[in-house]
């Protein structure tokens, strides 16, 4: 018999599916989780809640202005390539911040995830 079983593919379509959710949830978990932390940042870098303000507002308006382009890219390359390459800068970027760094490291860092 060719191919997979039926329940092999819904397995196989669960994994998908977990793994998307999954993912999709550390992208927004990422993205909320800085305004919470305005406070010590703050006080860690000596910087107003006007600056903090500021790298949140680019760190959204940088994924706002790739939603447009990303789509294209994945049209050409294939979505599994682009959520992969997704996952990797943003797991990069992740892991960069989760150490003490300069502000301007963890302003990359934010406009990363």
């Amino acid at each position: 018999m060719p191919g997979r079983a039926p329940t092999d593919r819904k397995r196989a379509g669960l994994g998908v599916l977990f793994a998307a959710s999954g993912i999709w949830f550390l992208a927004k978990f990422l993205r909320y989780a800085f305004p919470p932390l305005f406070p010590e940042l703050r006080a860690l870098y000596g910087v107003s809640n006007g600056v903090l303000g500021a790298a949140f507002t680019a760190m959204l308006l940088v994924y706002a202005l790739l939603q447009f382009p990303a789509g294209v890219v994945a049209d050409r390359l294939g979505p599994a390539r682009v959520v992969a390459a997704g996952v990797a800068v943003t797991g990069a970027a992740a892991l960069l911040l989760s150490v003490p760094v300069p502000l301007s490291v963890l302003v990359a860092g934010m406009v990363l995830v």
